[in-house]
């Protein structure tokens, strides 16, 4: 009979008992998030991916103790890796009914915004709805949404951009004369760009909801979404969120 354990055992179940002890989780690897440049919601500046929905990630993942990896790529890749579950979220996405059964979304809204339609100075009046667009090509951005009444109109006019930049240097330069886009990005743009020549109309297509999804195609999406939804909710109840949200208010 041996009287001596075998040390290796022994190390092993150590191992073991301290996982459970800590609660430390057994893979090591973040959270793979990803998502195009939106500034002020999310932009890289001198190699770091900063901004409003980048900070409430990041605070979410400091209560919820997780560590996340952000990337930034072009929207219809970012959507399709969260699709396929190659990677584990998505960030500042619009809600949709039909992208229930893709992602997993938390309560609580990461950030919000207005999207409006904007002119260029070949258009003297205003423009209050859809109507005013029908007879006008409308500069519009590949894979985004712009609420029920504008994405289901047959008769508009559409002409597909990959980004703001491109957007707003296309209609500047009079490819179309109305574009659509979130109101913050487009100042934002505007300002980055010195771009002359645009202005906002009437016309406001949704006050938009954006939201940190998770994939349900992802080994990992249920747990991410689960752990972002109650620091979500920690950080409204706490008015930590709406700070962050003060901090990026931008002014025309």
């Amino acid at each position: 009979m041996n009287l001596y354990p075998n040390p290796k055992r022994i190390v092993s179940l150590l191992t073991i008992l301290f996982t459970l002890l800590c609660g430390i989780p057994t893979y090591a690897e973040p959270f793979q998030i990803v998502t195009e440049a939106f500034p002020p919601y999310i932009y890289e500046e001198k190699g770091e991916i900063i901004g409003m929905d980048v900070e409430v990630l990041e605070e979410a993942a400091r209560l919820a103790k997780i560590e996340i990896q952000i990337t930034l790529m072009p929207w219809k890749r970012a959507y399709s890796m969260v699709e396929t579950g190659d990677a584990d979220g998505i960030l500042t996405i619009g809600y949709k009914k039909e992208r229930e059964s893709l992602f997993y979304y938390p309560a609580i809204p990461s950030s919000m915004g207005v999207v409006r339609a904007f002119v260029n100075t070949s258009i003297k009046d205003d423009i209050k709805n859809l109507e005013d667009l029908k007879p006008l090509v409308v500069g519009v951005l590949s894979g985004h949404m712009y609420g029920e009444e504008f994405d289901s109109c047959e008769d508009c006019l559409r002409d597909q951009s990959t980004g703001y930049d491109m957007l707003l240097k296309k209609m500047e330069a009079g490819r179309f004369p109305v574009a659509l886009g979130n109101e913050a990005v487009v100042f934002y743009t505007i300002k980055k760009n010195a771009l002359a020549g645009i202005r906002p109309v009437s016309y406001v297509l949704i006050e938009a909801k954006y939201y940190i999804a998770s994939s349900r195609a992802s080994k990992r999406g249920k747990e991410l979404n689960e752990k972002i939804s109650e620091a979500l909710l920690e950080m409204q109840n706490t008015g930590q969120l709406e700070i962050i949200w003060n901090k990026f208010r931008l002014s025309r």
